[in-house]
């Protein structure tokens, strides 16, 4: 159909259960949703600092800090101190072996005064070189006995650095709050769905929340962690917002027809009715009219004819009640309205099970008034019936006692 469809690619960068690989595809050609990827749990560690280091503008900014004071020389003056060059690393110092030619030949010339003076000054050079050797290695040994007993200390003290948790470290606890507070807005959100039939396919990033949750928990998530956790966060909040918001505009524009006013009480404005059966239902059959559809792809739009193409208040009330049991069957999240099709009741039939909802809805025995058929050619038994009042309370579609 060429109606709006998901964007499939978005909802795949952020769905725990999408393979690493495809992260990794995703992220070289959506560049957009560079942090949506990177705060998948499936995204490895590799994938996330490529992420960082080509595209560090997709993340969101990092808070400034406050300027630091700068320290006072013992001087007592203030101002800025010069940088220190920075020391080669040593390369491995040569330890003195055997044979020692110079020490030898020194000792084959002792007869001669100026060789005797050359042999001490060997002697003295090589001495201090000995001493040289020594005192390195004194002094490296110091410096990693240094190393580990601060290492120690930081672990008895519940350091970072020593194993501590990362979540304690200022910037970390900050996005952390962030990503609470967002988590805590959406979930105020999302209570405003309860009840409500197609909540399943307007919050559908409960799953994708929770998930956060979970990572949110881990005591060595580090600053960038935390970050792109407060920034998922408040895309998931964004959205539920905008869709609040789409809801809230349909209510207040829509025509006042007999199918709208339906749609927006059962639903309270989140399926929206466009007029455009006729060319997105496809082709009619011989004989009949398509007057209305929903597609799995747009779950939460309702194709309809236009009102003065529909015959009777009659027909208009079966047909929308017809197609919200489609919107439903689609927000079924446990696959029951599949499980009674698969058992063989309503024939097998998902749009016979649609048309049983109508007729259940409305207490009615007869698909047929004043000359005009609708639906699918079965009227349901008092047994179907009776399992349509119960996938109805299941899933919280609404159902006139």
């Amino acid at each position: 159909m060429a109606g709006a469809q998901d964007d499939w690619e978005r909802r795949a960068a952020g769905d725990p259960r999408t393979p690493p690989q495809q992260l990794s595809e995703l992220a070289n050609r959506r560049w957009d949703l560079h942090a949506v990827i990177a705060a998948n749990p499936n995204a490895f560690p590799e994938l996330r600092r490529w992420i960082a280091q080509v595209h560090p503008a997709a993340l969101p900014p990092v808070p400034p800090r406050p300027p630091q004071p700068m320290p006072v020389p013992a001087s007592g003056r203030q101002g800025p101190i010069p940088p220190q060059a920075a020391r080669p690393v040593p390369a491995p110092p040569q330890i003195p072996g055997y044979p020692r030619p110079v020490v030898s030949g020194v000792r084959e010339r002792r007869g001669s005064a100026g060789w005797w003076f050359a042999g001490c000054g060997c002697l003295l050079v090589l001495a201090l070189g000995v001493l040289g050797v020594v005192l390195f290695w004194a002094a490296l040994a110091g410096q990693v006995g240094a190393t580990n007993a601060a290492g120690e200390i930081a672990a008895q003290n519940g350091g970072a650095a020593a194993g501590g948790e990362a979540g304690d470290e200022p910037e970390v606890a900050e996005h952390l709050a962030n990503f609470e507070a967002e988590r805590a807005t959406y979930d105020a959100l999302r209570t405003r769905l309860d009840g409500n039939p197609v909540a399943p396919l307007v919050a559908v990033y409960d799953e994708q929340m929770d998930v956060l949750e979970e990572r949110a928990q881990d005591p060595e998530i580090d600053e960038f962690g935390a970050r792109s956790l407060a920034y998922q966060a408040a895309q998931y909040r964004e959205e539920l917002e905008a869709a609040f918001a789409a809801a809230d505009a349909r209510k207040a524009r829509q025509d006042g027809t007999l199918t709208e006013r339906l749609v927006m009480r059962e639903t309270d404005g989140f399926v929206d009715v466009v007029r455009d059966a006729e060319t997105e239902c496809g082709a009619s059959e011989a004989g009949s009219i398509t007057t209305g559809c929903v597609f799995g792809g747009d779950p939460l739009t309702i194709h309809l004819l236009p009102e003065s193409g529909i015959d009777s208040d009659w027909e208009r009330e079966m047909l929308v009640i017809h197609e919200l049991a489609h919107v439903y069957q689609n927000a079924d999240e446990e696959g029951l309205a599949d499980d009674l099709v698969a058992r063989g009741l309503f024939q097998k039939s998902r749009e016979k099970m649609a048309d049983c909802y109508a007729l259940t809805y409305f207490d009615r025995w007869e698909l047929a008034y004043g000359g005009q058929s609708i639906g699918y050619d079965y009227v349901c038994t008092e047994s179907e019936r009776q399992a349509i009042r119960e996938w109805a309370a299941a899933i919280d579609a609404p159902m006139p006692n």
